[in-house]
């Protein structure tokens, strides 16, 4: 018990500093441009988490995402072939949560992972899938900490035009992406 109360007490310790610099007037002008921008697609509040948000419940539910990635990709790497890529796909995701949810907040939950494929036949033939980046789903926070965090000219914010969100990437290649 002893190394969890550590771990708890160094998150805690951590994220305090790393909030208290997150947490200047460059980063939320920011946040809030890139809010602006992003409204047509979707409006679920994100702000960054200050350190009036760590209370018990904020180091318990991202402590638990850390363990459960931990945990996700040890079954993962001594699972056989059949089930290794979902197990490493729920330790990404999780490891993803426990990043995307130490620094922001949102006041709408995400309601599901957020993408989805729909295949068009031809005939007996599958065309390209149409993928679709839901409005509530859990991929536009990934998409929220890569922007905010890395991109500070926001060059992967998805952008509704014409009822598809387009992303661009810094190739200036343009992938068109169903808005659902």
């Amino acid at each position: 018990m002893r190394g969890h109360l550590e771990i708890k007490e160094n998150y805690h310790k951590g994220m305090r500093t790393v909030l208290n610099r997150l947490n200047i007037s460059s980063n939320l002008t920011n946040i809030q441009t890139y809010n602006n921008l992003n409204e047509v697609a979707r409006n679920d509040g994100l702000r960054l988490n200050t350190v009036n948000d760590i209370n018990e419940n904020f180091l318990i539910q991202n402590l638990t995402f850390l363990k459960q990635s931990k945990y996700f990709a040890e079954k993962g790497r001594d699972s056989n072939d059949e089930v290794k890529p979902l197990l490493f796909y729920y330790a990404q995701q999780t490891l993803f949560a426990f990043f995307v949810y130490s620094l922001f907040h949102y006041e709408v939950p995400s309601e599901h992972h957020g993408l989805s494929m729909i295949w068009k036949k031809n005939g007996n033939m599958l065309e390209e899938p149409n993928i679709m980046i839901k409005k509530s789903g859990f991929f536009n926070r990934i998409l929220d900490a890569y922007c905010l965090l890395t991109d500070r000219k926001f060059k992967f914010l998805p952008f509704v035009k014409n009822n598809s969100t387009i992303v661009e990437n810094n190739d200036k290649d343009t992938i068109m992406i169903q808005h659902k």
